[in-house]
Protein backbone atom coordinates (compact mmCIF):
# COMPACT_ATOMS: atom_id res chain seq x y z
CA UNK A 1 0.00 0.00 0.00
CA UNK A 2 3.24 2.08 0.02
CA UNK A 3 2.31 3.70 -3.10
CA UNK A 4 -1.42 4.23 -2.79
CA UNK A 5 -0.27 6.25 0.34
CA UNK A 6 2.32 7.85 -1.71
CA UNK A 7 -0.37 8.99 -4.09
CA UNK A 8 -2.46 10.33 -1.40
CA UNK A 9 0.06 12.79 -0.02
CA UNK A 10 0.06 13.90 -4.14
CA UNK A 11 -3.55 14.41 -4.18
CA UNK A 12 -3.91 16.65 -0.82
CA UNK A 13 -2.51 19.59 -2.83
CA UNK A 14 -3.43 19.06 -6.38
CA UNK A 15 -6.08 17.22 -9.08
CA UNK A 16 -4.01 14.37 -9.72
CA UNK A 17 -3.81 13.48 -13.81
CA UNK A 18 -4.88 10.55 -15.44
CA UNK A 19 -4.23 9.11 -18.99
CA UNK A 20 -6.34 9.96 -22.02
CA UNK A 21 -8.00 7.46 -24.61
CA UNK A 22 -6.00 4.12 -25.31
CA UNK A 23 -7.95 2.44 -27.81
CA UNK A 24 -9.15 5.22 -29.86
CA UNK A 25 -5.61 7.17 -29.97
CA UNK A 26 -3.73 3.43 -30.41
CA UNK A 27 -6.37 3.14 -33.48
CA UNK A 28 -5.48 6.56 -34.48
CA UNK A 29 -1.55 5.47 -34.97
CA UNK A 30 -1.66 2.07 -36.38
CA UNK A 31 -5.09 2.37 -38.60
CA UNK A 32 -6.39 -0.91 -37.07
CA UNK A 33 -9.85 -1.84 -35.96
CA UNK A 34 -8.92 -4.61 -34.02
CA UNK A 35 -8.41 -5.20 -30.39
CA UNK A 36 -5.67 -2.39 -28.84
CA UNK A 37 -5.06 -5.19 -26.25
CA UNK A 38 -3.23 -7.24 -28.91
CA UNK A 39 -1.04 -4.30 -29.46
CA UNK A 40 0.59 -5.88 -25.74
CA UNK A 41 1.69 -9.08 -28.14
CA UNK A 42 2.10 -7.88 -31.39
CA UNK A 43 3.70 -4.35 -31.34
CA UNK A 44 4.54 -3.40 -27.26
CA UNK A 45 6.88 -0.42 -28.40
CA UNK A 46 3.30 1.44 -29.35
CA UNK A 47 1.88 0.95 -26.25
CA UNK A 48 4.97 2.02 -24.35
CA UNK A 49 5.21 4.67 -27.03
CA UNK A 50 1.57 5.84 -25.96
CA UNK A 51 2.13 5.51 -22.23
CA UNK A 52 5.56 7.65 -22.30
CA UNK A 53 3.38 10.78 -24.27
CA UNK A 54 0.44 10.50 -21.81
CA UNK A 55 3.36 10.79 -19.44
CA UNK A 56 5.79 13.15 -21.04
CA UNK A 57 1.75 15.35 -21.10
CA UNK A 58 1.44 15.71 -17.23
CA UNK A 59 -0.35 12.50 -16.46
CA UNK A 60 0.29 10.81 -12.94
CA UNK A 61 -1.71 7.87 -13.02
CA UNK A 62 -1.11 5.48 -16.53
CA UNK A 63 -3.50 2.79 -17.58
CA UNK A 64 -2.48 -0.74 -18.52
CA UNK A 65 -3.97 -1.28 -22.16
CA UNK A 66 -5.81 -4.50 -20.75
CA UNK A 67 -9.78 -3.25 -20.69
CA UNK A 68 -10.85 -6.22 -23.15
CA UNK A 69 -7.88 -8.90 -21.90
CA UNK A 70 -10.70 -11.12 -20.33
CA UNK A 71 -12.23 -14.84 -21.26
CA UNK A 72 -15.67 -12.79 -22.10
CA UNK A 73 -14.05 -10.12 -24.53
CA UNK A 74 -10.98 -11.38 -25.50
CA UNK A 75 -11.15 -15.00 -26.73
CA UNK A 76 -9.11 -15.55 -29.57
CA UNK A 77 -5.27 -14.33 -28.00
CA UNK A 78 -3.24 -15.27 -24.83
CA UNK A 79 -4.51 -13.81 -21.81
CA UNK A 80 -2.31 -13.91 -19.56
CA UNK A 81 0.16 -12.74 -21.57
CA UNK A 82 -1.77 -9.80 -22.66
CA UNK A 83 -1.97 -8.68 -19.05
CA UNK A 84 1.14 -9.84 -17.53
CA UNK A 85 3.26 -7.80 -20.90
CA UNK A 86 1.04 -4.42 -20.86
CA UNK A 87 1.49 -4.62 -16.60
CA UNK A 88 5.52 -4.99 -17.73
CA UNK A 89 5.41 -2.15 -20.51
CA UNK A 90 3.76 0.29 -17.99
CA UNK A 91 5.56 -0.51 -15.26
CA UNK A 92 8.30 0.00 -17.34
CA UNK A 93 7.34 3.57 -19.03
CA UNK A 94 6.74 4.99 -15.06
CA UNK A 95 10.28 3.31 -14.13
CA UNK A 96 11.79 6.30 -16.86
CA UNK A 97 10.27 8.83 -14.88
CA UNK A 98 10.97 7.55 -11.56
CA UNK A 99 14.92 7.83 -12.23
CA UNK A 100 14.35 11.73 -12.76
CA UNK A 101 12.61 11.82 -9.36
CA UNK A 102 8.99 11.96 -10.88
CA UNK A 103 6.57 9.29 -9.11
CA UNK A 104 3.88 7.75 -11.46
CA UNK A 105 1.64 5.05 -10.97
CA UNK A 106 -0.01 1.90 -12.77
CA UNK A 107 -3.83 0.99 -13.01
CA UNK A 108 -4.96 -2.20 -13.91
CA UNK A 109 -7.59 -1.84 -16.36
CA UNK A 110 -10.78 -4.34 -16.40
CA UNK A 111 -13.54 -3.40 -18.14
CA UNK A 112 -16.82 -3.94 -18.66
CA UNK A 113 -17.41 -7.59 -20.91
CA UNK A 114 -19.87 -8.04 -23.40
CA UNK A 115 -21.90 -9.61 -20.25
CA UNK A 116 -24.43 -7.03 -18.80
CA UNK A 117 -26.10 -8.23 -15.76
CA UNK A 118 -28.26 -6.80 -13.03
CA UNK A 119 -28.18 -8.23 -9.14
CA UNK A 120 -30.41 -10.56 -9.52
CA UNK A 121 -28.67 -12.07 -12.39
CA UNK A 122 -25.50 -12.52 -10.42
CA UNK A 123 -25.94 -16.01 -9.31
CA UNK A 124 -26.96 -17.06 -13.01
CA UNK A 125 -25.03 -18.97 -15.17
CA UNK A 126 -23.45 -15.62 -17.09
CA UNK A 127 -22.68 -14.43 -13.78
CA UNK A 128 -20.50 -16.92 -12.38
CA UNK A 129 -18.82 -17.07 -16.34
CA UNK A 130 -18.17 -13.28 -15.65
CA UNK A 131 -16.99 -13.23 -11.88
CA UNK A 132 -14.20 -16.00 -13.25
CA UNK A 133 -13.25 -13.72 -16.03
CA UNK A 134 -12.41 -11.19 -13.50
CA UNK A 135 -10.90 -13.49 -11.10
CA UNK A 136 -8.75 -14.29 -13.72
CA UNK A 137 -7.67 -10.96 -14.84
CA UNK A 138 -7.04 -9.50 -11.61
CA UNK A 139 -5.00 -12.30 -10.33
CA UNK A 140 -2.59 -11.44 -12.98
CA UNK A 141 -2.32 -7.74 -13.06
CA UNK A 142 -1.90 -7.72 -8.99
CA UNK A 143 0.51 -10.40 -9.51
CA UNK A 144 2.68 -8.51 -11.84
CA UNK A 145 2.81 -5.41 -9.96
CA UNK A 146 0.09 -2.80 -10.82
CA UNK A 147 -0.93 -0.17 -8.05
CA UNK A 148 -4.36 0.67 -8.64
CA UNK A 149 -7.04 -1.83 -9.64
CA UNK A 150 -9.69 0.16 -12.40
CA UNK A 151 -12.87 -1.32 -13.62
CA UNK A 152 -13.34 0.75 -15.90
CA UNK A 153 -16.92 1.79 -18.19
CA UNK A 154 -18.75 -0.23 -15.99
CA UNK A 155 -22.15 0.57 -16.69
CA UNK A 156 -24.79 -2.69 -14.53
CA UNK A 157 -24.91 -3.22 -11.18
CA UNK A 158 -24.66 -6.82 -11.10
CA UNK A 159 -21.31 -6.79 -13.01
CA UNK A 160 -19.85 -4.12 -10.71
CA UNK A 161 -21.18 -6.05 -7.82
CA UNK A 162 -19.12 -9.45 -9.38
CA UNK A 163 -16.09 -7.25 -10.18
CA UNK A 164 -15.69 -6.45 -6.62
CA UNK A 165 -16.20 -10.27 -5.11
CA UNK A 166 -13.88 -11.18 -8.05
CA UNK A 167 -11.16 -8.55 -6.85
CA UNK A 168 -11.66 -9.89 -3.10
CA UNK A 169 -11.19 -13.34 -4.23
CA UNK A 170 -7.66 -12.28 -6.11
CA UNK A 171 -6.22 -10.67 -2.92
CA UNK A 172 -6.45 -13.19 -1.06
CA UNK A 173 -5.21 -15.48 -3.91
CA UNK A 174 -2.21 -13.19 -4.38
CA UNK A 175 -2.29 -12.26 -0.56
CA UNK A 176 -1.75 -8.61 -1.75
CA UNK A 177 -4.80 -5.88 -1.00
CA UNK A 178 -5.30 -3.18 -3.29
CA UNK A 179 -7.51 -0.04 -3.75
CA UNK A 180 -9.98 -0.64 -6.06
CA UNK A 181 -10.99 2.41 -8.67
CA UNK A 182 -14.24 2.31 -9.54
CA UNK A 183 -15.36 4.38 -12.90
CA UNK A 184 -18.90 3.96 -14.37
CA UNK A 185 -20.41 5.37 -18.08
CA UNK A 186 -23.67 6.87 -17.14
CA UNK A 187 -25.61 5.29 -20.69
CA UNK A 188 -29.16 7.08 -19.27
CA UNK A 189 -30.11 10.44 -19.36
CA UNK A 190 -31.32 10.38 -16.18
CA UNK A 191 -28.07 9.31 -13.02
CA UNK A 192 -28.58 5.91 -13.27
CA UNK A 193 -26.89 2.59 -14.42
CA UNK A 194 -28.38 1.17 -17.31
CA UNK A 195 -29.75 -1.26 -14.42
CA UNK A 196 -31.79 1.47 -13.06
CA UNK A 197 -29.74 2.07 -10.34
CA UNK A 198 -28.78 5.57 -8.68
CA UNK A 199 -24.91 5.85 -9.66
CA UNK A 200 -24.42 7.65 -6.36
CA UNK A 201 -26.85 5.66 -4.19
CA UNK A 202 -25.46 2.04 -5.58
CA UNK A 203 -22.07 3.28 -4.86
CA UNK A 204 -22.92 3.96 -1.38
CA UNK A 205 -25.33 0.78 -1.17
CA UNK A 206 -21.80 -1.11 -1.63
CA UNK A 207 -20.50 0.24 1.45
CA UNK A 208 -17.31 -1.32 0.91
CA UNK A 209 -13.72 -0.30 2.26
CA UNK A 210 -11.51 -1.70 -0.81
CA UNK A 211 -13.27 1.27 -3.29
CA UNK A 212 -10.80 4.39 -2.88
CA UNK A 213 -11.71 6.18 -5.87
CA UNK A 214 -15.11 6.49 -7.65
CA UNK A 215 -16.06 8.29 -10.71
CA UNK A 216 -17.48 8.59 -14.28
CA UNK A 217 -15.72 8.24 -17.62
CA UNK A 218 -16.80 7.94 -21.46
CA UNK A 219 -19.78 10.69 -21.03
CA UNK A 220 -19.93 13.96 -22.52
CA UNK A 221 -22.42 14.88 -20.75
CA UNK A 222 -21.57 17.39 -17.85
CA UNK A 223 -24.61 18.63 -16.31
CA UNK A 224 -25.62 14.97 -15.81
CA UNK A 225 -21.67 14.58 -14.58
CA UNK A 226 -22.01 17.15 -12.28
CA UNK A 227 -24.83 15.73 -10.37
CA UNK A 228 -23.48 12.76 -9.50
CA UNK A 229 -20.26 14.29 -8.56
CA UNK A 230 -22.76 16.31 -6.34
CA UNK A 231 -24.29 13.57 -4.59
CA UNK A 232 -20.96 11.71 -4.34
CA UNK A 233 -19.29 14.82 -2.68
CA UNK A 234 -21.25 14.26 0.96
CA UNK A 235 -18.71 11.10 1.19
CA UNK A 236 -15.32 11.75 2.00
CA UNK A 237 -13.84 8.42 2.08
CA UNK A 238 -12.93 8.03 -1.84
CA UNK A 239 -11.67 10.45 -4.16
CA UNK A 240 -13.98 11.45 -7.25
CA UNK A 241 -12.39 10.72 -10.77
CA UNK A 242 -13.87 11.91 -13.86
CA UNK A 243 -12.72 11.27 -17.31
CA UNK A 244 -15.35 12.71 -20.43
CA UNK A 245 -15.13 11.55 -23.94
CA UNK A 246 -15.39 13.49 -27.15
CA UNK A 247 -19.37 12.18 -27.73
CA UNK A 248 -19.79 9.85 -30.50
CA UNK A 249 -17.88 9.56 -33.28
CA UNK A 250 -19.14 9.77 -37.02
CA UNK A 251 -19.16 7.41 -39.42
CA UNK A 252 -15.38 8.94 -40.63
CA UNK A 253 -14.34 8.08 -37.01
CA UNK A 254 -14.53 12.39 -36.12
CA UNK A 255 -15.55 12.90 -32.51
CA UNK A 256 -17.72 16.22 -32.67
CA UNK A 257 -16.67 18.14 -29.22
CA UNK A 258 -13.71 20.21 -29.44
CA UNK A 259 -11.53 19.34 -27.06
CA UNK A 260 -11.26 23.13 -26.10
CA UNK A 261 -14.94 22.78 -25.11
CA UNK A 262 -14.18 19.93 -23.17
CA UNK A 263 -11.25 20.77 -21.21
CA UNK A 264 -13.57 24.49 -20.33
CA UNK A 265 -16.54 22.30 -19.22
CA UNK A 266 -14.35 20.10 -17.15
CA UNK A 267 -12.33 22.67 -15.58
CA UNK A 268 -15.70 24.50 -14.58
CA UNK A 269 -16.48 21.28 -12.50
CA UNK A 270 -12.90 21.27 -10.92
CA UNK A 271 -13.46 24.87 -10.10
CA UNK A 272 -16.20 23.57 -8.04
CA UNK A 273 -13.80 21.54 -6.12
CA UNK A 274 -15.57 18.38 -6.72
CA UNK A 275 -13.04 16.10 -7.98
CA UNK A 276 -9.35 14.63 -7.14
CA UNK A 277 -8.48 12.37 -10.57
CA UNK A 278 -8.96 14.19 -14.11
CA UNK A 279 -8.14 12.47 -17.76
CA UNK A 280 -10.04 11.88 -20.92
CA UNK A 281 -11.99 8.77 -22.33
CA UNK A 282 -12.85 7.92 -26.10
CA UNK A 283 -11.36 10.60 -28.83
CA UNK A 284 -8.67 12.00 -26.33
CA UNK A 285 -4.89 12.10 -26.90
CA UNK A 286 -1.69 12.98 -25.25
CA UNK A 287 -2.24 16.74 -26.67
CA UNK A 288 -5.43 17.20 -24.66
CA UNK A 289 -3.80 15.63 -21.32
CA UNK A 290 -1.24 18.74 -21.97
CA UNK A 291 -3.83 21.36 -22.40
CA UNK A 292 -5.81 20.03 -19.53
CA UNK A 293 -2.65 19.72 -17.49
CA UNK A 294 -1.83 23.41 -18.03
CA UNK A 295 -6.04 24.65 -17.77
CA UNK A 296 -5.45 22.95 -14.09
CA UNK A 297 -2.47 24.21 -12.51
CA UNK A 298 -3.69 26.12 -9.28
CA UNK A 299 -6.94 24.71 -9.12
CA UNK A 300 -7.39 23.24 -5.69
CA UNK A 301 -8.69 19.54 -5.54
CA UNK A 302 -11.88 18.25 -3.74
CA UNK A 303 -10.95 17.55 0.28
CA UNK A 304 -11.25 14.03 1.72
CA UNK A 305 -10.35 12.16 4.67
CA UNK A 306 -6.98 10.42 4.88
CA UNK A 307 -7.84 6.79 4.79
Amino acid sequence: MESWLDLLKFAENRILVFNGAFGTYSREIVGSRLLPDLLNITDSEIVGRIHREYLDAGADIISTNTINSNSVSGQSFNLDLSNKLAVKTAERSVKDFLASGKQKFVAGSVGPTAITISERETGNENGQRLFEAYRQQCRILIENGINILLFETMIASGNIRIALRAAERAFEETGRNLPIWLSIAPVKAEEELITGESIADYIFSLDSELIKVVGLNCTDDFVLAERVFENLASRHEFLISFAPSRGIPDASGIYPSDIDEIISKTAAIMERRLLNIVGGCCGTTPEYIRRLNQRMKGVRPRPFRNF
